[in-house]
């Protein structure tokens, strides 16, 4: 079967899967369970579609070379095919009891196998190498958990391996007898008897092993089927996975209008055995506000922009942006207005222009749109001088000709990114919090210059932000202990006074 139409199934489940993901609830990829059944589905897309495609392919084969030989015997003996056909369905059985036991044992595994996955991945990412080279019994500690999965794993395997070995002997057996020696016994009884001539004993014969392989593979073809249905049934179970946040119905934000928020009374855990991560929070974000959010590292900062966003659902009071509750808006609608800049964000193996634009370049506005983009951050200069232009990729891990980035062009990369998606609210989650102070001012005044007519929330537990904001909220233990100006909150003389100062003694802000 051609490469193409092989590749056609693939790349729709590969489409079907990755969009299905960004539509699975954010929490959810927080849990275990949920994780292995990931992993057992995505596995599939690369493999599944062209088993089933060649299970098809063999399929047809085996019945129609069957049903040629099976014509040509029942011309000399009507009976004689009969006994391949007790061996297949025999052989059929214990197939599919077969199948089912690989299937458990796949579904055993997993979690392990998906340890050893990670652990290999962090021998080779790049964040992860340094330490390799910084710690050197890290290695050790890799190895070390690398063994116990893998042990893990053959332990699992063992336990199945016995009772697979024992249908394997018991599918011989039985199909030697019914393919091969009773058939020739039944041939030598019609040549004695006179039934049948010795050509025709001969080519009863060679029917015996045509009809003895073709039958094999035709068996083997069909149980494969039921195979394919229970790993196909790992990938539908994500297809189906019920979407409590991320689906289509609901309301689409008005794209010209100002962004408002209103928090009312919100509290949020992450699991009903925790206890809340945010507790009755009401806020107020007018269109245009520059606000900060400070506290202490675990404060709920995070958690409560997140919200914003509509990531997790609250388990208690509203979040209304423009009159309406923020559950009734579709998330895409929603996000298309309100952009979130985390501290890990991510700067992927693309193209500068894709990472950019976070979709493919397709046409020329677009590419108008991120040179824009680019200037307003300060990168253009630099990016236009490269041998490829806004196509030039990120790293060379593809590409020769890859560059590389700075920290702070990182930063500035990622707020063009910003640009280009022409947002109402900017969220920016300890974004600079990597740079040195003098770096993070800078970007910080670059941020306030080409969204000044934006709304800002900048979360932090550093306060070099606080000089270009109007209004402060300090954090702590998911409440929010005070707000104000900067003026009146050092004049109340509270727990942000304390946090400031002791910033202030460190640092010139």
């Amino acid at each position: 079967m051609g490469a193409a139409e092989t590749d056609k199934p693939r790349i729709k489940n590969s489409r079907g899967c990755y969009k299905k993901t960004g539509r699975i609830n954010q929490i959810d990829f927080q849990n275990s369970e949920f994780f292995d059944l990931y992993t057992l589905g995505l596995n599939e897309i690369d493999v599944r579609a062209v088993s089933v495609l060649n299970s098809v392919a063999s399929f047809l084969t085996a019945f129609l070379n069957f049903q040629i030989v099976f014509a040509v015997t029942a011309t000399i003996n009507n009976s004689f095919a009969f006994f391949g056909v007790i061996a297949a369905v025999f052989d059929f059985g214990l197939s599919i009891i077969k199948q089912k036991l690989y299937y458990k044992q796949n579904i055993d595994t997993t979690p392990d196998d998906r340890k050893r996955g990670y652990i290999n991945r962090v021998t080779y990412q790049p964040e992860f190498t340094s330490d390799l080279k910084i710690y050197p019994n890290f290695i050790d500690l890799l190895v070390y958990r690398y063994k116990k999965a893998t042990y893990a794993v053959k332990a699992i395997i063992l336990k199945y391996s016995w009772k697979i070995l024992l249908l394997d002997q018991c599918q011989q057996i039985p199909g030697t007898i019914f393919r091969y020696m009773i058939p020739w016994i039944y041939i030598a009884i019609l040549l004695a008897n006179g039934q049948i001539s010795i050509p025709e004993a001969t080519v009863l014969s060679a029917s015996t092993l045509s009809i003895a392989g073709n039958l094999t593979s035709f068996m083997i073809s069909s149980g494969s089927f039921y195979s394919h249905s229970l790993y196909i049934n790992n990938l539908r179970k994500i297809y189906n996975y019920k979407e409590k946040i991320e689906c289509d119905s609901g309301e689409n934000i008005n794209p010209s209008a100002p962004i408002n928020i209103r928090v009312e009374d919100v509290s949020f855990s992450y699991t009903e055995k925790e206890i809340n991560t945010i507790n009755n929070i009401i806020m107020n974000i007018n269109h245009g506000d520059k606000i900060a959010i400070v506290g202490y590292n675990g404060a709920g900062k995070t958690t409560l922009v997140k919200l914003l966003i509509h990531l997790y659902d609250i388990d208690g009071g509203k979040i209304i942006v423009n009159d309406r509750n923020i559950s009734e808006y579709k998330t895409k609608s929603l996000r298309s207005r309100i952009a979130f800049l985390s501290q890990d964000f991510k700067i992927y193996n693309f193209s500068l222009a894709e990472n950019v634009l976070m979709r493919p370049v397709l046409s020329n506005d677009d590419i108008n749109l991120v040179n824009t983009a680019l200037k307003k951050v300060g990168l253009y200069d630099k990016i236009i001088a490269l041998s490829n232009g806004i196509n030039t990729f990120i790293t060379r891990e593809f590409d020769e000709t890859g560059t590389y980035f700075s920290g702070g062009e990182m930063q500035k990369l990622a707020l063009a990114r910003i640009y280009a998606g022409n947002y109402d609210c900017i969220i920016l989650d300890e974004s600079t919090s990597a740079l040195d102070p003098v770096s993070e001012d800078e970007i910080i005044r670059t941020i306030f210059e080409i969204f000044k007519d934006k709304t800002i929330i900048m979360i932090s537990h550093r306060l070099v932000t606080v000089k270009y904001v109007d209004r402060i909220y300090f954090m702590s233990h998911g409440c929010v202990c005070e707000s104000g100006t900067h003026q009146e909150l050092m004049s109340n003389g509270g727990d942000y006074c304390k946090f400031y100062s002791t910033q202030a003694n460190k640092f010139q802000i």
